[in-house]
């Protein structure tokens, strides 16, 4: 969820934290008894899209 309130932001520091926070939320999905399918699917879509939306801003600047 704080991924996602991280993700909406145009900043390049916002987007990083979403993809830092998405990683997170992703390897934790795996683990114990909080383990979720959902969740991971969820935060790995996550990640590739402001994964790719942050490559796009940095390409833009050169």
């Amino acid at each position: 969820m704080v991924a996602r309130e991280y993700s909406g932001s145009d900043s390049a520091t916002d987007l990083q934290k979403a993809i830092d926070l998405a990683k997170q939320a992703s390897e934790l999905s795996k683990r114990g008894i909080f383990a979720d399918e959902s969740v991971k699917s969820k935060a790995d879509e996550l990640l590739k899209a402001k994964a790719k939306r942050l490559s796009d801003y940095y390409r833009s600047l050169l």
